[in-house]
């Protein structure tokens, strides 16, 4: 008899666009966490770099670029068909409040399954807004599967 086949996650690249390091970092971190790989950049010529020479699925970009970065970074996005969503203000805001220790626990902790949380719904609530409800094609967008998508709304509707 053969040994049952492990389930398998599936992986989303993303690329994200923070001069903040303390930002990035937490990032890379929730993302890993996740199973997720980060390709972490801290300006806009990086990201265009990055853009060009990376196989990203995601790019989530900083809430302070101006409007001129900003649409720069989303028309080469857009070229190589990558999603962009910016970073939920919680989370930097959050992060921020850590200070540069972000690496340790910091003596009063970190509520882990709240920024995970609210990073997730903040993502799903973009996919279904972009695919306009198509939960088929947002759960592609995130990488997960259509069943997994549909079981996280629920319970977050029950919640």
């Amino acid at each position: 008899m053969l040994p049952p086949i492990p389930k398998t996650k599936m992986s989303v690249r993303i690329l994200i666009v923070e001069e903040d390091q303390p930002t990035r970092e937490a990032f890379v971190r929730l993302t890993s966490a996740l199973g997720h790989e980060c390709v972490p950049v801290e300006n806009v010529p990086q990201a265009l770099a990055a853009l060009c020479e990376e196989s990203v699925s995601l790019c989530v970009v900083s809430l302070g670029l101006p409007n001129e970065q900003l649409q720069r970074v989303l028309a080469a996005a857009q070229e190589r068909g990558v999603t962009v969503c910016d970073l939920p203000a919680n989370l930097r805001t959050d992060v921020r409040s850590l200070g540069p220790t972000i690496v340790d626990l910091p003596p009063q902790g970190v509520d882990l399954r709240h920024l995970l949380a609210q990073l997730e719904d903040r993502l799903i609530g973009q996919a279904l807004e972009r695919t306009k409800g198509n939960k088929n094609r947002a759960a592609g967008l995130l990488g997960l599967n259509r069943t997994t998508l549909v079981e996280k709304l629920r319970r977050r509707s029950v919640a």
